[in-house]
């Protein structure tokens, strides 16, 4: 009897594939930098950093900005402009519950992940 391999991503692998997945999304949504509106060079800006698991994956916390308004503009102004962007983007009260949420800890699991993932490639599937 010839044994099989299963191939089980572990749960690096599958976060970092998801990351992957969910910067082309946030890429396709916005289409253009959110700062100065250039199409290129698009990057996912995390308004709480990528360290806080709770809002990593959250699309409220993330938008598409050109590569020289991520790294030297917004990424250093995350009190000044940026945070008046976001401000005005989510409202007020959003804002916070984006705050309260990113000072919460949260803990996915490699399923978890997985779903993320797909709904993720589903969802970019659908806006090509």
């Amino acid at each position: 009897m010839k044994k099989v391999k299963l191939s089980i991503k572990c749960h690096k692998e599958i976060e970092k594939e998801l990351d992957e997945v969910f910067s082309k999304f946030i890429r396709a949504r916005d289409k253009r930098c959110c700062r100065c509106g250039s199409p290129k060079r698009l990057t996912a800006s995390h308004y709480w950093s990528r360290r806080h698991k709770s809002t990593r994956f959250d699309e409220d916390n993330v938008i598409a900005l050109c590569f020289p308004c991520h790294i030297h503009q917004w990424e250093k102004e995350k009190q000044g402009d940026y945070k008046i962007y976001m401000t005005r983007r989510l409202g007020e009260q959003k804002m916070q519950l984006l705050e309260m949420k990113a000072r919460s800890v949260a803990k996915y699991s490699a399923g978890e992940l997985l779903c993320m993932l797909q709904y993720y490639q589903k969802k970019l599937e659908v806006m090509k």
